[in-house]
């Protein structure tokens, strides 16, 4: 088990502790620096992100992904079992969306590319050989290139309507490289709605259309749920960065968009036997869609 901490105010334990000391902060900014305002912007480059969850989320995962151990597995190649949501036959359709803009930071409002491919020029990474437990962080810059889709539920008996579940949105982010599709990383963020007057509030109201019901010059810290694609800029650029290290290139970020009430599972309106499905219908589309793109180059 590999277990981040901030030192000052965490008493962890694990196998590894990698702390995030103000040493290794230091470092970071150092680096950070000069350097242009990134879609969605660093930790230190925008006054809202603040506090050592958002530093750790940044770097944690091309660490993890180093570092993954894999077991054997394939993807499946016949038909997945129906996906059956609330008695509704649903389809898994690919969605656009277009580069998303908030208000977290008045000068760079972009927070998300939106779908599409996109390099990113001198990416600031961790460089996994600092990553030792107790030692201090370095960085440097690396340029890579990701792919961002997004699925929807939809009803093909309804004219493809957004079928009202929660979750309905998969995000999903895909480094260059994928051969082997069986071997998704699935990443959960299961407490959206968060109290503060500073924090962002995704209202589970706002969420079978995504957006936020009032402006945020009518309630400070009402967000559009769109913005939330975010996490799948960061994590797929930090996921390609890890590659670019000698991680295998076999893994792909899917990221279920989950209200509070899924937060628990009675709440969790996709049900356990629908998960493997959904699961295995992206991952099918994902790979026809790169096998499409290796043959057309």
């Amino acid at each position: 088990m590999r277990t981040y901490s901030n030192p000052a105010s965490d008493s962890t334990s694990g196998d590894i502790v990698i702390e995030l000391p103000s040493k290794s902060w230091s470092k970071y900014l150092s680096k950070l620096t000069g350097l242009p305002k990134e879609v969605p912007p660093l930790p230190g480059q925008d006054p809202t992100i603040t506090g050592i969850h958002h530093q750790i989320r940044d770097f944690m995962f091309l660490d993890a992904a180093v570092n993954r151990i894999f077991s054997g597995s394939t993807l499946f190649s016949g038909t997945p079992s129906p996906l059956v949501v609330n008695g509704v036959v649903c389809q898994l359709n690919k969605v656009t969306l277009g580069p998303i803009t908030a208000k977290e930071d008045p000068t760079t409002p972009q927070v998300t590319q939106g779908t599409r491919s996109f390099t990113t020029s001198g990416k600031l990474v961790v460089n996994k050989t600092t990553v030792t437990s107790n030692g201090t962080l370095d960085f440097f810059q690396d340029d890579v290139h990701i792919t961002l889709l997004l699925y929807e539920l939809q009803d093909p008996s309804n004219g493809n309507a957004v079928v009202i579940a929660e979750p309905n949105w998969f995000g999903v982010a895909v480094p260059d490289g994928v051969t082997d599709f069986s071997k998704p990383i699935l990443y959960f963020h299961p407490t959206p709605f968060q109290v503060g007057s500073t924090s962002p509030q995704y209202s589970d109201a706002d969420y079978p259309n995504k957006t936020a019901s009032d402006p945020e010059s009518v309630t400070p810290g009402a967000r559009d749920w769109r913005e939330l694609f975010a996490y799948l800029d960061r994590l797929g650029n930090q996921l390609a960065g890890a590659i670019r290290q000698g991680a295998s290139p076999n893994q792909i970020v899917i990221m279920p968009f989950m209200t509070t009430r899924t937060d628990t599972t009675a709440g969790l309106l996709i049900k356990n036997n629908n998960w493997l499905t959904i699961i295995t219908m992206i991952l099918q589309d994902v790979s026809t869609i790169s096998s499409s793109s290796s043959s057309s180059s």
